[in-house]
């Protein structure tokens, strides 16, 4: 063996390959978020939408037409509740007490910390890569 990866390597496309509308929304959403002191990144997405992270499980899509992000809340038959706006102010608006709440549920010297059962404060487990449940109590508005 040659010291390669036995899959092909992957590049994540950039910001700049997605299409022009929907990469001056994301833009436009990450101006509005700066505004209200929340960091946020841009990325492109190989179906040509782009996403906008804020926090960990906090990140919002967008296809140039729409923004859409998971609200951390459960249907009736367990199913992730989806939240959405139509320009990056509401957008912007509906998403800082989600990322307010992220903050204080994943704080971030747990973003990094070994997932240790045994550690008094283990971090939140993850399911296949999306969030823990999250008691809609603890959510707001």
């Amino acid at each position: 063996m040659t010291g390669e990866a036995p899959w092909p390597a992957w590049d994540p496309p950039s910001i700049l390959d997605v299409p022009r509308r929907t990469r001056k929304i994301a833009e436009e959403l990450t101006a509005e978020l700066a505004r209200c002191n929340v960091p946020a990144n841009r990325y492109g997405l190989p179906d040509g939408t782009a996403a906008v992270s804020l926090w960990r499980h906090v990140v919002a899509f967008t296809d140039g037409r729409r923004i859409w992000w998971d609200s951390l809340r459960l249907s009736a038959k367990g199913r992730p509740l989806f939240s959405h706006a139509r320009t990056p102010e509401g957008a912007a608006r509906l998403l800082l007490p989600l990322y307010l709440h992220a903050r204080r549920r994943w704080p971030a010297e747990s973003l990094d910390a070994p997932k240790n059962p045994k550690s008094p404060n283990p971090p939140q487990a993850s399911q296949g890569g999306k969030a823990a449940p999250v008691n809609p109590e603890e959510l707001p508005g």
